[in-house]
């Protein structure tokens, strides 16, 4: 068997009811030189029923217990052989170009470590429910990245495996934000290339609901205090410090205010002021912490108002 140039790293936590989708999807691609690795972390979800179902020698299956997204990921590329890496989440499905388009990229342009794709959302029964916003960035995007995950997940790259020497793997401390993460790290050292051809369907559930900001705040400061404090990281990564912790805190912000908890939210909103002014009001930060200053019963009428 020849060495595949693409490994594709799909790490099961309960999502293996819809792995048969997502692996028929990496099947009838049309560029066929890969390979894939399953790591599952939990036996109950049938992830190796359904592998079993398989015939393709391309597939390979790895149990390791209650391990973490990136614990498993890390597994998975230590056990696999490709030039180039894709991870992609169980329950999301390519589209049949989606990797002959981005192979393509790599082999052409060297000097690009990672090429992505935008994202379609679908829900349970496949149906879409709307798509992320195209954002094509080429060449040096840490000063995009570090301010917002315009990737959005983790089921739209391709990357080479030499970057995870300067970059390094999957950090196994990160519960959340993963994909963010190891973007703006590898961002660092290397280009991005951005498609804006809608190339993934990711599965969003109608019951899913994640209001744990507590658990974001903690989980996003720690990704952008390690990243600032890295010996690597040059001058002109950290002139975008403060932009960066002030889009930071907009982002909680936003969430405390979407959920009622007005005084939260506009403790946020003033930190983000006063971290980057400028960026605060360029972006939608001012108009927030206005809104979040009045009493609610004035802040439910302006919105009765507006509709």
């Amino acid at each position: 068997m020849r060495e595949p140039l693409v490994s594709v790293i799909i790490p099961v936590h309960n999502k293996g009811f819809f792995l048969k989708d997502t692996l028929d999807s990496v099947l009838g691609q049309t560029f066929q030189n890969f390979e894939i690795v399953i790591v599952d972390s939990e036996l109950s979800n049938n992830a190796k029923q359904i592998v079993d179902t398989f015939e393709d020698k391309r597939i390979k299956y790895f149990y390791k217990e209650k391990a973490g997204i990136n614990a498993a990921r890390n597994l998975g590329i230590k056990n696999s052989r490709g030039k180039y890496i894709a991870m992609l989440e169980a329950d999301d499905v390519w589209s049949p170009e989606k990797l002959q388009k981005q192979v393509d990229i790599l082999n052409q342009n060297p000097q690009v470590g990672l090429v992505y794709c935008a994202t379609e959302f679908i829900n349970e029964n496949k149906e879409t429910t709307g798509r992320n916003r195209s954002v094509c960035c080429r060449g040096f995007v840490f000063n995009r990245i570090i301010m917002n995950n315009f990737l959005h997940n983790g089921s739209v790259a391709l990357f080479r495996r030499d970057c995870l020497d300067k970059t390094g793997w999957f950090d196994e401390t990160v519960n959340k934000m993963t994909d963010w993460d190891f973007y703006i790290r590898l961002s660092i050292n290397y280009k991005f290339w951005g498609l804006g051809e809608y190339l993934v369907k990711s599965r969003v559930y109608s019951d899913f609901e994640d209001n744990d900001f507590e658990f974001f705040e903690t989980c996003g400061f720690k990704i952008l205090n390690r990243i600032f404090q890295r010996d690597d990281i040059e001058i002109r990564h950290l002139k975008h410090i403060n932009s960066a912790y002030a889009m930071r805190y907009r982002y909680i912000g936003k969430k405390y205010y979407e959920n009622n908890c007005l005084e939260r939210s506009k403790g946020y909103f003033q930190e983000a002021i006063k971290r980057d002014f400028w960026t605060c009001f360029r972006s939608d930060v001012l108009p927030y912490y206005l809104l979040s200053c009045l009493p609610v019963k004035k802040r439910e009428m302006l919105k009765k108002n507006s509709k």
